[in-house]
């Protein structure tokens, strides 16, 4: 009996042989110059990740299929500093690599869907690229690095995110197509002049480009904080309704994300969240050929300013249908009930320096805030609440103030001044119970 057991055992081994373990692999292995590490359940796949070149001069690269039996990956521009790299090629049957015309991509191995653009080539021949449609995700560590050539970029509508895709481009001039933001799209040098912008965008701060002479927002954008724009050539700027708009934004979620419907099944819970979160600050400054601005309510509400527009002539906050009484004939019709709101009951504000041909501004909210100077200095208008500067009142400032009143921080003149909100010549703990009611629109005006 032992002796068929151990024949039967003997022949399980042969016919289905132990897994290889993750010893069996060397960690690193280098190849042609490459450095790839061994990475077990990876997205549930163990692949050879590329992490380092060690010899930057390059000029073309092959990358295998495979290393030691199991796959190659590539998830960031690890050719970045490459700036003679001119082509890459992977070899046939790469599962998850491939190449189009030089171009790195990648396939996520937990989704085939979702196709990466890694690595431009910076020294790839050719002044206009366009990406493939069907890239559904872009690298977020600078897949178009140290590019010499490239002054045009044309991208598919939907890509995400752009905020880390471009760096140290020295001509590139023109981005099209309507792309998502997450952050700033810093300058790098770059002599952009045309960008356009949509989809959701978690804030968004467009670095100094002096060249810029066409920003095109799209209707649909969604944005999900601050919004700044300094040091360009544009000479005329609107901003969509929905920018700052926290209430739109929210509706807007309700309607398309199935996880935003789960979290806020009712418009009161909507409403709710709006109070909390209502929108975030517009920054405008330094554009000298700056001549109009059509700012949406939803923004001036959260608070902009605009300084140092030498030729600004005007600016016009744009009225808009009620969306809180559109929101309720939608409700009502859907078996729930939202009482109508007064947009004229909310504030907001509108900071304006050192803008001196600024002859018309058209408002069409008597409530609304709109403070005009020539230049900002310790006698300009103190904007009560804003310790910190940064034209929005949150709670941070809430936190410098009962800092300052447990004798943990120091208030500096300036911040003394917006601290008293309730302007009785004291700072104490009502200046701050009276920010957190403005916040929560339980006041609707500081410092008087």
């Amino acid at each position: 009996m032992n002796k068929q057991l151990c024949a039967i055992l003997a022949l399980l081994l042969v016919v289905a042989p132990l897994p290889v373990s993750a010893e069996e692999h060397p960690e690193y292995v280098t190849q042609d110059g490459i450095v790839y590490r061994y990475l077990p359940q990876t997205d549930s796949v163990n692949v050879y990740e590329i992490t380092e070149v060690l010899d930057t001069r390059i000029s073309s690269v092959t990358i295998p299929a495979q290393i030691d039996g199991v796959d190659v990956l590539c998830t960031t521009n690890v050719f970045k500093d490459c700036v003679s790299l001119e082509s890459i090629t992977v070899e046939e049957n790469s599962r998850y690599l491939y190449d189009i015309d030089g171009v790195l991509f990648s396939i996520s191995p937990s989704n085939p869907e979702i196709h990466n653009l890694v690595v431009y080539p910076g020294a790839k021949p050719g002044t206009e690229y366009t990406v493939p449609a069907g890239i559904s995700l872009l690298d977020s560590n600078s897949a178009f690095r140290n590019c010499l050539y490239l002054t045009r970029v044309n991208l598919p509508d939907g890509i995400t995110p752009i905020c880390s895709l471009f760096s140290i481009c020295p001509n590139l001039e023109e981005i099209n197509g309507t792309v998502e933001l997450h952050g700033e799209l810093p300058s790098d040098g770059m002599p952009l002049r045309t960008l356009s912008l949509g989809g959701r965008m978690d804030g968004f701060e467009l670095g100094i480009y002096p060249e810029l002479e066409s920003l095109a927002v799209d209707e649909q954008t969604v944005s999900y904080g601050y919004f700044r724009i300094s040091g360009t050539k544009l000479q005329e700027l609107r901003i969509p309704q929905i920018i700052g708009d926290k209430f739109t934004q929210f509706e807007y979620l309700c309607e398309s994300d199935e996880a935003y419907q789960k979290s806020y099944p009712s418009p009161e819970a909507v409403y709710d969240k709006v109070e909390q979160q209502y929108g975030a600050a517009v920054l405008l400054s330094d554009c000298p050929e700056l001549e109009s601005i059509i700012l949406p309510y939803g923004a001036v509400r959260a608070g902009v300013t605009v300084k140092n527009c030498p030729k600004l002539q005007s600016i016009l906050i744009e009225p808009r249908d009620d969306v809180y009484t559109l929101l309720k004939e939608a409700y009502t019709e859907a078996g729930q009930g939202l009482d109508a709101l007064d947009h004229a009951k909310y504030e907001g504000f509108l900071k304006i320096v050192n803008c001196p041909r600024l002859t018309k501004v058209e408002n069409p909210y008597p409530r609304l805030s709109i403070a005009q100077m020539a230049e900002e200095s310790s006698d300009a208008p103190v904007f009560y609440g804003d310790l910190d500067g940064n034209e929005t009142i949150d709670l941070l400032d809430v936190i410098t103030l009962n800092k300052s009143l447990l004798g943990l921080q120091q208030l500096e003149a300036s911040e003394q001044k917006a601290a008293d909100v309730n302007a009785d010549g004291h700072v104490d703990s009502s200046d701050s119970l009276l920010i957190l009611r403005y916040m929560v629109h339980l006041e609707y005006s500081l410092g008087a």
